[in-house]
Parts: C-alpha cells; sequence; structure tokens
C-alpha cells in the first residue's frame, strides 16, 4: 500500500503498464491474520482420517489406498460463492467471469457479466476436479503415500494458499485505492490522459531506470520486477483453506480499500512519526449500546482467567441473576490478536481517551491492557468515552464540520511507560503554531529553565513546520489564507477555523525531537489545559498581525520558520492554580455523582450526616 500511496502522491497515476487483462489477488491483512488464528485454533483437531503410519502394514501405491467417508464428505460437499462486501460471486468461472476488453466479445458475453454481477446466485458452485486438482482424490492419495506420517487434510504441517478469493484485473485495484484517496486529498489530483505502455516498452524503460540508479548509487525505484508483476496472472484457489480450515474472507476488496484508507483521518500519514496502532472498525451497534447502557460489568469470555466462585448474599445474587449476558467473541479474537502483537495496549475511541478511568487498574501502570476484560472495564468506567458514542455530539462545538457519515471504533496503541514531564499540548490556529503547554499539572523543576523552553519550543515549532504541515494531511484541509493581504486581517478575524487542530507530543530524552500521541478538535470540548481559547484567539490574531505586517510566509508550506516561537506555557511552581495537589487525577470520577451533589458547599460533618440520612431515606424506600 506504500507504493501506491507513493505514486498518487507524486501524480502518477496515469500511468498504465500493459493492457490491463490479467486477474490479480489482493488480500486485506485482517483476513490474513484470522485465518492465522484459526489454524492455531486447529492445530491439535483430530484429521478426517487417521495417517497411513498408523497401519499395522504400509500401502506400497495408490491403488491399495482409499479416502474415509468423512474426507470425502470435506472435500464435495459445494461451497458457497465468496459473498463478501457486494454480495457477488467473485471468483471466475467459465459460466460467470468478467468480461476483457475483447476485439470481438464472446456470443455469450452478456449471459457470462450478468452471471458474475449477480448478487443472488442461484446455486452454490459445483464440485468439479481434474487430477491436479490439489484436492482430487488421486492427489489426496498421492499425498497420503508420500508423507505416511500425516493426513493431508489435517492442519499441522500444511500449506494454504489465503486471499480475498475476490480476483479483478490489476490495475482496477491501484484505481480504486486513488479513487478513494481523492476522497481524503479532494483536488491534488490532475485530471490527466491515460497514458498505456505495452510490457516490453515498460521493460526496456524499467532497464534504463536500474542503469541510471546504478550509476548514481541510488536505489532504483521503477524496475524490471515492478513491470513484470503489473503484468502477471496470479491468483489462487483458496477451496483448502475454506474446506479445513473454515475460513471465510470477512473483509471483502472493496471494504479493504476503505478500512485501508480511512483507517484514521490522520494515522497513515503519521504512522512512522506515532506509537504504533491498530484501529478495529466497524463495531457493532450491539456493542455501542453495551457502553453506553448502566451498569460496569465485562462481556462473558473477555477474562483471560476464569471467574472464582466466591460466596454472595442473595441480593448479590439476585444482582447477577438480573444482569444482561453479553459476548463480543470476534471483538475479543481482535483485542487479543493486538495484545499478542504489541505486549499491552492502551484503549481509546475515535477522539477520547478513557484515562479519568486510569485508577480502575494497578496505579504502576495506568491504562495497560492484558486482556479484553481489561479494555472493557476501563471504557465502561469512563465518563470521557460517552461523547464519542453519539454522531450527534461528536463533532459539537466545530465549525464548518461537512455532513460525513460518523463511524465508531476502538483504538487500540502500543503501551509503554511514559515521561509525563515530557507531554505536551500544542494549538495549531489558522495554520499557525501559536501555543505549547504541558499536559501534566506538575511542576517540573527542568521546564522553568529559560534555555530548556526555547530548545523545546524550537523543536516543536521545527516539527510542526517539516513534518506536520508539510504533510498530504494537512495540506488537505482548505488553504483559506492563501492570498490573505494586510487589508483582509481584520475580517479573516472573525471568519470560520479552517486550519485549527490540537495535537498531542511527547518529546524523546533529549528534548530535540518527538512522536506525534494523537490529533484532536480545536473545540471546546478539547480541554486547552494552561491556555483557554480566548487567549488562544488573542494570541492569534497577534500573530497573525505579526506575520503579515512582516510580511513572513505562514501557508507556503515550504518549511519556512517563524520570525517568533509559539508562546510556551508552564506550571512555573508548586503553588500554581492549575498545579496538582495530592488528590488523584480526575478524583470527580471516582466517586457516585450522588456523593459530588452531596458533597458541594459543605464540610465533613455536613457531608457525613446527610450521606447517612440518604441511606436510611433509600433503604426505608
Amino acid at each position: 500500500m506504500a507504493g501506491l500511496y507513493k505514486v498518487y502522491e507524486n501524480n502518477q497515476t496515469h500511468f498504465q503498464i500493459g493492457d490491463n487483462t490479467n486477474l490479480f489477488d489482493w488480500t486485506y491483512v485482517g483476513n490474513v491474520a484470522r485465518a492465522h488464528i484459526l489454524a492455531a485454533d486447529k492445530l491439535e483437531t483430530t484429521p478426517p482420517a487417521p495417517a497411513l503410519a498408523t497401519l499395522e502394514k504400509l500401502p506400497l501405491s495408490v491403488d491399495e489406498v482409499s479416502l474415509s467417508a468423512e474426507e470425502m464428505n470435506l472435500i464435495s460437499i459445494p461451497l458457497p460463492p465468496i459473498s463478501v462486501t457486494t454480495g457477488n460471486s467473485r471468483v471466475p468461472t467459465c459460466k460467470a467471469r468478467p468480461l476483457g476488453p475483447y476485439v470481438t466479445p464472446p456470443t455469450n458475453g452478456e449471459k457470462i457479466l450478468a452471471a458474475f454481477n449477480n448478487p443472488n446466485p442461484t446455486s452454490e458452485r459445483p464440485v468439479m476436479r481434474t487430477r491436479y486438482d490439489p484436492l482430487s482424490d488421486h492427489a489426496l492419495l498421492r499425498a497420503k503415500i508420500h508423507n505416511p506420517e500425516i493426513s493431508p487434510l489435517q492442519v499441522a504441517g500444511q500449506a494454504f494458499f489465503v486471499t480475498n478469493g475476490e480476483p479483478c484485473y490489476f490495475w482496477d485495484f491501484p484505481r480504486a485505492v486513488w479513487h478513494q484517496l481523492d476522497a481524503v486529498f479532494p483536488g491534488h489530483r490532475k485530471p490527466r490522459n491515460l497514458i498505456k505502455l505495452s510490457k516490453s516498452v515498460g521493460l526496456m524503460a524499467a532497464t534504463g531506470s536500474e542503469w541510471a540508479a546504478w550509476a548514481m548509487g541510488k536505489e532504483p525505484t521503477f524496475t524490471r520486477f515492478k513491470v513484470s508483476y503489473s503484468c502477471v496472472n496470479r491468483w489462487y484457489n483458496i477451496e483448502k483453506a475454506r474446506r479445513v480450515l473454515g475460513y471465510e474472507p470477512i473483509v471483502g476488496v472493496e471494504e479493504g480499500v476503505k478500512l485501508m484508507v480511512d483507517f484514521s483521518s490522520w494515522y497513515p500519514s503519521f504512522a512512522d512519526l506515532s506509537i504504533k496502532s491498530t484501529v478495529i472498525r466497524p463495531l457493532s451497534q450491539e456493542f455501542r449500546d453495551y457502553l453506553d447502557a448502566d451498569g460496569v460489568f465485562v462481556p462473558e469470555g473477555s477474562e483471560d482467567t476464569p471467574a472464582q466462585t466466591t460466596l454472595s448474599d442473595d441480593e448479590n445474587d439476585d444482582t447477577d441473576h438480573d444482569r444482561p449476558s453479553l459476548a463480543f467473541p470476534e471483538l475479543d479474537t481482535n483485542i487479543r490478536a493486538c495484545i499478542q502483537q504489541y505486549g499491552a495496549v492502551f484503549p481509546k475511541l475515535n477522539f477520547s481517551s478513557p484515562k479519568d478511568a486510569s485508577w480502575i487498574l494497578p496505579a504502576s501502570s495506568p491504562l495497560k491492557c492484558t486482556s479484553p476484560s481489561d479494555v472493557y472495564m476501563l471504557l465502561k468506567s469512563s465518563d470521557f468515552i460517552v461523547h464519542d458514542l453519539s454522531p450527534h455530539t461528536v463533532f459539537e462545538g466545530c465549525e464548518d464540520i461537512p455532513a460525513l457519515p460518523y463511524s465508531l471504533e476502538l483504538v487500540l496503541r502500543k503501551w509503554y511507560p511514559v515521561d509525563r514531564s515530557r507531554e505536551l499540548r500544542c494549538f495549531v490556529r489558522r495554520n499557525v503554531l501559536v501555543g505549547i503547554c504541558q499536559r501534566d499539572n506538575n511542576y517540573y523543576e527542568f521546564l522553568n529553565e529559560a534555555a530548556t523552553r526555547k530548545l523545546i519550543a524550537s523543536a516543536v515549532q521545527e516539527y510542526w513546520e517539516k513534518k506536520i504541515r508539510e504533510s498530504k494531511y494537512w495540506q488537505a484541509i482548505p488553504d483559506c489564507m492563501s492570498h490573505l493581504d494586510k487589508t483582509l486581517i481584520e475580517p479573516f478575524i472573525h471568519t470560520a477555523d479552517f486550519c485549527s487542530d490540537i495535537f498531542d507530543f511527547l518529546l524523546t530524552r533529549d528534548l530535540s525531537r518527538g512522536h506525534i500521541l494523537d490529533f484532536n478538535p480545536y473545540s471546546p470540548r478539547t480541554d486547552p489545559l494552561l491556555f483557554t481559547y480566548e487567549e488562544l484567539a488573542e494570541v492569534t490574531k497577534t500573530r497573525l498581525h505579526s506575520e503579515i505586517s512582516s510580511q513572513t510566509p505562514m501557508l507556503s508550506g515550504n518549511g519556512t520558520s517563524s520570525s517568533k516561537l509559539p508562546e510556551f506555557r508552564v506550571i512555573d511552581s508548586r503553588s500554581h492554580p492549575a498545579a496538582t495537589s495530592n488528590a488523584p487525577a480526575y478524583q470527580h470520577n471516582m466517586v457516585p455523582f450522588e456523593a459530588l451533589n452531596l458533597s458541594s458547599g459543605r464540610d465533613i460533618e455536613e457531608f457525613a450526616d446527610l450521606w447517612k440520612e440518604e441511606v436510611q431515606n433509600s433503604m426505608a424506600d
């Protein structure tokens, strides 16, 4: 996918090598992961027939071996067509396949294409085999004789082709990807006529490219291998995986393209600059309802260790009996796969993380999840994530948001211990980095050194200009100030917030570089911490006047540094109003809402008396 994006970024999508009549397999990585999980689950499964080595006397020829009834059943039951995303029978057959650019189409071409595009095929594909089919009787019997130690239909020791089962013409897939990228980067591609090169011309051009790269001591970007690869027929029969593993692709090619491009609105552009993350979506309506429901409980099957039996009184027994029974086995599997890949994860939804519920897990490793139940417990215990559950409130406070579909997603990010003193929140308004402040509300002496603050502000400013502002992600935002002149500055100050965002940043130990933690909307729902939004507006106005009057380019995207560093605010003393006291962060999220209301404006004795009275009234009711 990185190569396809590079072609798109360089505006080279108008080239085609070959006549685009070669069928090619493309595979969504999530389907591959699913196949591996299925294989792992079935490694110890008893094969449909024992290996020949278990017999007292080994047969010497195919004529002395036969397939068992279970084996015959496994290989002969008709399979339904691959029907993912579109519902079409996408595996080409002689009677249902896409039509290439024929000079003279076949006489039954319309019938063949109609059968291929039929969303509701009337029958399953019949099983028709030749002796060269790896699942034919002859092939299986030969496999038994060749390797009597294993059964040819067992999982252990076998190789499987795993694809999406939806081969398409080679260039159709890159064009689908580029078309999807157009929605993310509107206006990037300019209309151009398609340039078709034959394979032979492409090979000659690639040879010249390789020689030129060799002469300059560089790696060639256009090679003979790539030319041959784009012109070859390459698609595989996944029948063995479907029959033996029970594999079915759960994400189709079209949906996979959307997921790949929409991985999140920003992560694909900054994956190499940010924490490793995995986005799980779409999430079911049942899971959304579970997060929005009252009560804190984890779904069945999400705990890695079985719950221990404990004694309880009748009231608790009734409560447990009334508790709804929920399970999300597929989501559990995806979460466990991420935990196995990263070691441990911390979760968030589209915009909000459950940091207000970090007290649920051990204080030594806040937000560290090692099982699906940890993830669910954090999300269910959080007040912060409720904002992301409703498409009506998720963009509340943002201006000029187009009416786009909103899909709830679960983001699992690799967990590792973070030095909170190096976390920053950075404010970008009208394409200018106007402010920086520390995220952790503790006093840090080193942050109050003038030289250190200047070093940090310079590092963040350079990162913003060279890594973020020049990225395709940022340049896709409407450039509403490209023709701004001094006479237009005042009217513009009061227009909508284009080119504004808030990003969280983690400095390296030497404070000279860093990593992106997250992007947040520039709206009141994002905590400005040591600033207020009114102060940020004033800082922006001052910076814009300064930039215009000094004729310093702000929106050129050429990495030109600003003549003035952004304002950097820190906790300057332990008595600072925003400094954290001995009380834990988000302490109001650790107690019932009723307790907060009762304690408001009262001393401890008044609260104790009132609480006792409320408890007695509740028991009387």
